[in-house]
């Protein structure tokens, strides 16, 4: 009796097999992870992830001024756009520690479109911040 098995399974040793590696890309919250920089800049912000929780860490010069802190913050996808919550932790400005501040991020390619969202709901301006280089 034949094993038509035994002949498929030799066939496959011996031809190639073609694997394409396809590099994923995370999607929503976790495609914010990695290191950023404003633009224009100079600024710089890091983001990273444990568990449910993200950690961001930027520092930014606007108008001949240094802003920064380092936050810790949850994030939710709504409406194709990310809503970050964040517990500053550490500020070069002191009336910033202990804190909560609100953040809206819309991805455009490799740049992130920020905004704040103040307590009554209002939009701050458009920050735009691409991959760090």
């Amino acid at each position: 009796m034949r094993c038509p098995w035994r002949l498929a399974m030799f066939a496959a040793l011996l031809c190639p097999v073609v694997v394409e590696a396809r590099e994923t890309k995370p999607a929503g919250c976790e495609a914010s992870v990695g290191a950023w920089e404003f633009t224009p800049g100079p600024g710089r912000a890091v983001m990273l992830k444990e568990g449910t929780t993200y950690h961001v860490v930027y520092l930014v010069t606007l108008g001949g001024e240094s802003y920064g802190s380092a936050s810790t913050c949850t994030c939710e996808t709504s409406a194709g756009k990310l809503l970050w919550s964040c517990d500053v932790r550490f500020s070069l400005q002191q009336a910033q520690i202990g804190t909560k501040e609100k953040y809206e991020w819309v991805f455009d390619g490799e740049t992130i479109q920020h905004r704040s969202i103040s307590p009554d709901g209002q939009r701050g301006d458009v920050i735009s911040l691409r991959r760090a280089k």
